[in-house]
């Protein structure tokens, strides 16, 4: 993908992180696919429910829609290359996608050449991610882009117990 091979670069276009997710229920006996956009953290979640047991309030991820979940179009969604930034600091080199409804905000952060950089791409109209709408679209990028921050500020908020 644009001159890349594999899954090991900061590149966060569908092509690169959009992977099928193949679950088979105990007693399932017909296929069902579910086309919803979903994240890794369903898959405890999801687990969790398909085995009777409870799920715990404190897990960020949700039931997959079809297997006892509901779809959220207006739910944000995020993709993230980091393998630079140490797992115990705040995010500061690393790039992260945000998908929400039928857009995604991808912010690169850290990077020498593309701190601070952005591209924006309606996945509806233009699903090869060729028309970068972040310069085009200044109403939707900003509140994408709050939308983001404030996201970005609470995941590096530092850990406290209960």
């Amino acid at each position: 993908e644009r001159g890349f091979e594999g899954h090991g670069e900061p590149l966060l276009y569908e092509a690169g992180i959009k992977i099928p997710q193949i679950i088979h229920v105990p007693g399932q006996t017909t296929r069902r696919d579910v086309f919803s956009p979903t994240s890794n953290i369903d898959l405890l979640p999801t687990l969790l429910s398909i085995t009777g047991n409870v799920t715990p309030s404190a897990l960020d991820g949700r039931v997959l829609p079809g297997l006892g979940g509901v779809e959220d179009s207006d739910r944000p969604l995020f993709s993230m290359y980091a393998v630079e930034n140490s797992q115990f600091l705040p995010l500061t080199h690393a790039a992260i996608s945000m998908h929400k409804e039928k857009y995604k905000l991808i912010a690169y952060l850290g990077y020498e050449l593309l701190d601070g950089t952005y591209e924006l791409y309606n996945l509806e109209n233009d699903p090869e991610e060729m028309n970068d709408l972040a310069k085009n679209d200044s109403k939707i990028f900003s509140t994408l882009k709050d939308e983001f921050l404030d996201h970005l500020a609470d995941a590096n908020r530092p850990y406290e117990k209960a």
